[in-house]
C-alpha cells in the first residue's frame, strides 16, 4: 500500500522529469543567428541536450507519453500542427460508427 509520502515522491519525480524533458527539448532546438565564435558552444549545448532528452525519455514511458501529448497540444495551439491529423479523424469516425445509439 502506498503511503502519502510515496505518492508525493512519485508526483515530484514525474513533474521534474516532465520539466527536464521540456528544457532539454528547448535547448536542443536552439536556432538563432549568432556570431560564429559561439557556434561551437551552441552546437555542444544542442547535442548534449538531445542526448539528455533521449536518456530522460527512457526513464519513464508514462511520463514520456504525457510529455509528447503536451508538446503536441502546445504545437497545435501555436499553429505549428493541425488540431486533428487524418489518423485521428479516422479513429473518431470509427468510434462513432461503433457507438450504439440508445432510444
Amino acid at each position: 500500500m502506498r503511503t502519502r509520502q510515496d505518492e508525493l515522491r512519485r508526483e515530484v519525480r514525474k513533474k521534474l522529469l516532465l520539466a527536464s524533458l521540456g528544457v532539454t527539448r528547448a535547448l536542443s532546438s536552439i536556432d538563432y543567428n549568432i556570431p560564429s565564435k559561439w557556434l561551437s558552444v551552441i552546437d555542444s549545448v544542442t547535442v548534449s541536450s538531445e542526448t539528455a532528452h533521449a536518456r530522460l525519455s527512457m526513464l519513464d514511458e508514462e511520463v514520456q507519453r504525457e510529455y509528447i501529448e503536451k508538446e503536441e497540444m502546445i504545437e497545435r495551439r501555436l499553429g505549428k500542427r493541425k488540431f486533428y491529423d487524418d489518423e485521428e479523424i479516422d479513429e473518431i469516425r470509427e468510434q462513432i460508427k461503433n457507438t450504439e445509439l440508445r432510444p
